[in-house]
């Protein structure tokens, strides 16, 4: 992507977030659109409402359901009900060092380098009842987390990585109908913090930005 298209893309979409920024800047833009599927649905924002609860219903009725979801939300237990507790999730940090979101920039805030070298990567596991709590099915850690421009830059790049390992573990799901994850339960005497989008601030935006350039420069 050019400067001028990049310059462009913000002019039109000017409340875009610092790490969509960032993985414009690293990766361009997909080549391919939200639609690009022809079976694609939308839920809706609320993955707990009416609709997708009948959608659920719907799809279960005559096969097994296996639900992989990216989601801001904490899932009701119907999800779990009806998929017979086949749901999984993606989550950039490794558990269970930290939890919910903004998780690897709320530990920047720290200024730990050990601390956020152990949490710096990705993680596939099952939903459960908790927050991040799934038992935990794949999980990788990044070699070198201070190689980045910025805690946005790392941010984006791992959601990429995070979203080739899902789509790897999928098709190794989906792939075989013998067996299926069992799942490692993380030790509860290493469950991190839950942290929530509502306390991340601007401030703590600007504090996250602060503390990993500080670890990253020492």
């Amino acid at each position: 992507m050019t400067d001028e298209m990049y310059e462009l893309l913000i002019n039109l979409y000017p409340g875009i977030e610092q790490t969509k920024r960032a993985m414009l800047e690293r990766y361009g833009v997909s080549q391919y659109s939200t639609t690009e599927h022809s079976q694609t649905i939308f839920l809706g924002d609320n993955l707990n409402g009416k609709y997708a609860n009948n959608w659920l219903m719907e799809v279960a009725k005559n096969s097994s359901v296996f639900i992989f979801v990216c989601a801001t939300q904490i899932l009701k237990p119907w999800w779990l009900e009806i998929t017979k507790h086949q749901v999984f999730n993606c989550h950039t940090a490794v558990l269970s060092y930290a939890r919910g979101m903004y998780a690897i920039e709320n530990l920047a805030i720290n200024r730990n380098i050990n601390q956020f070298r152990q949490a710096a990567g990705v993680t596939i596991h099952y939903v459960d009842e908790g927050v991040d709590t799934g038992s935990i099915i794949r999980t990788e850690r990044i070699v070198d987390p201070f190689s980045f421009n910025s805690i946005w830059d790392l941010k984006g790049y791992l959601y990429v990585t995070e979203f080739d390992l899902y789509v790897k573990t999928t098709q190794d799901i989906l792939s075989n109908n013998e067996t299926i994850p069992a799942g490692v339960a993380p030790d509860s005497k290493l469950l991190g913090p839950n942290f929530m989008i509502k306390n991340f601030t601007p401030e703590k935006q600007k504090q996250a930005e602060d503390g990993y350039l500080w670890m990253k420069n020492s």
